[in-house]
């Protein structure tokens, strides 16, 4: 998954907070909420791994790598809740 990564932001922003951020001159999240909301339905990795790399693809392959990387191998229920958390604070208005 790693290697869809063709840059990493650093450590300023969680991959759930990039996913929230604004299109570029456009509005709504990146990633939009219906979109969201399906990855954080995923229970398993075999499941996780192709909508991250779709989610990378999103957001110009240019992402926080150790928070993708923390979220790929934790991705349990405390991950999506703190997921959640990030990603409707950034961007509130995607329900």
């Amino acid at each position: 998954m790693a290697s869809h990564v063709n840059g990493d932001v650093g450590t300023d922003k969680s991959i759930a907070q990039l996913m929230a951020g604004s299109r570029p001159g456009g509005s709504g999240a990146k990633v939009s909420g219906l979109r969201f909301r399906r990855l954080l339905a995923v229970s398993g990795r075999d499941e996780l791994y192709p909508l991250l790399i779709r989610v990378i693809r999103l957001l110009d392959d240019k992402v926080n790598l150790l928070s993708l990387a923390n979220s790929a191998y934790w991705w349990n229920e405390i991950t999506r809740k703190q997921w959640a958390y990030d990603y409707y604070s950034t961007a509130p208005t995607e329900q």
